[in-house]
C-alpha cells in the first residue's frame, strides 16, 4: 500500500484539474474558429494539431501534472519484515558518546530546529520503527561502554518510548569504543540464532583506536549486515566537557575540564558497513 509523506500536497490536483479543463476548452475553442475561417489546405501551416493529436497531446498534459503533484506529496511503500529478512530481528545500535551533542547537522525533516547529532539519531529510529510496524526491534546504546536498553521486540510501543528518553552517556566513558555494540550484538545472535540485521547512528569517530576487525569477521560470518548512518559533519565543530564534579555539585558557572574537536568519519563506519556486507 502507498503512503504520502505530503498528504495535502494531493490537494493540487484539484486546480491542476481545473487548470486543464480550462487549456482544454480555449485550445477547443481556437481550434473550432480556425477551422471556420481557415481552408483544410492551410492548417497545416497554422496548427499541428488534429483530432486525433490533440487529444493525445492534452492527455500528455494532465499525465505529467498529475505525476508532478504525485511526486511532491512523497510517496512510499511501507516496508515489512518479509521485505528484509524474513522473521528476522534489527537491532539498533545508536552512539551515545558526548560528541554525539554536537549540532552540526542538516533539518531531518522539513521545517524543523536543528537537531543535535543524538537527537537526530533517535529521531531516524523513530522514523525506521514508522517505516516497518511489524518489525522486531533491539536497541543498544553506547559510548566506551554499551547499554543494552531492549533485545528483539515486536511491542514497537514501548521501544518507542525508551527511544523518545534516551539520553547520552555523558559523564561515564564518554567516548565511542566500538567493540562494545558490536560484541553486544554477536552475544544477541549466538543466544539466538536466526536472522540478523543492524543499523548503526554514529558520527563514526573513535577517539581511542581499537581493533574490530575480529567482531566484523564473526558478523560477516553469521551472515549479519550492519549497516550505519553517519551523522554530523565533515568539517566538525569544537566541544567542552565540563568537570564532572561541577556538574554534580549543582554548580552555576561549571569549569572546562577538557575542549576538543569532533566531525563525522566516514572512513571508520564504511569500513563497518563493507565488512559486514552492508552499506553506509
Amino acid at each position: 500500500m502507498t503512503h504520502w509523506a505530503h498528504p495535502l500536497m494531493l490537494l493540487l490536483l484539484l486546480p491542476l484539474v481545473f487548470l486543464w479543463l480550462l487549456l482544454v476548452a480555449r485550445s477547443r475553442s481556437a481550434l473550432r474558429w480556425l477551422s471556420a475561417g481557415v481552408s483544410p489546405r492551410f492548417m497545416g501551416q497554422l496548427t499541428l494539431y488534429g483530432k486525433r493529436s490533440f487529444a493525445l497531446h492534452m492527455l500528455f498534459l494532465l499525465a505529467m501534472g498529475v505525476l508532478l503533484v504525485a511526486a511532491a506529496a512523497g510517496p512510499y511503500r511501507r516496508a515489512t519484515v518479509e521485505q528484509t529478512r524474513a522473521g528476522g530481528s534489527i537491532v539498533l545500535l545508536v552512539d551515545a558518546s558526548f560528541s554525539m551533542e554536537a549540532g552540526d547537522t542538516f533539518p531531518h525533516r522539513p521545517h524543523q530546529a536543528g537537531l543535535n547529532r543524538f537527537e537526530q539519531a533517535r529521531l531516524f529510529c523513530l522514523d525506521l520503527l514508522d517505516l516497518m510496524p511489524e518489525g522486531r526491534f533491539g536497541l543498544v546504546t553506547f559510548s566506551g561502554i554499551a547499554a543494552v536498553h531492549s533485545p528483539p521486540t515486536s511491542d514497537l510501543a514501548a521501544l518507542r518510548s525508551m527511544i523518545r528518553y534516551l539520553s547520552t552517556h555523558r559523564y561515564q566513558a564518554t567516548g565511542s569504543n566500538f567493540t562494545r555494540p558490536l560484541e553486544a550484538l554477536l552475544h544477541m545472535v549466538e543466544k539466538k540464532p536466526g536472522a540478523w540485521q543492524a543499523v548503526l547512528l554514529s558520527d563514526g569517530e573513535m577517539h581511542v583506536k581499537v581493533d574490530i576487525d575480529e567482531e566484523l569477521r564473526l558478523l560477516e560470518k553469521n551472515d549479519v549486515p550492519v549497516y550505519t548512518v553517519g551523522l554530523g559533519s565533515r568539517e566538525g565543530v569544537s566541544m567542552s566537557l565540563y568537570e564532572p564534579r561541577d556538574i554534580a555539585s549543582g554548580s552555576p558557572s561549571p569549569s572546562i575540564g577538557l575542549t576538543f574537536f569532533t566531525r563525522r568519519d566516514d572512513a571508520n563506519l564504511s569500513h563497518i558497513a563493507k565488512a559486514t556486507g552492508a552499506d553506509y
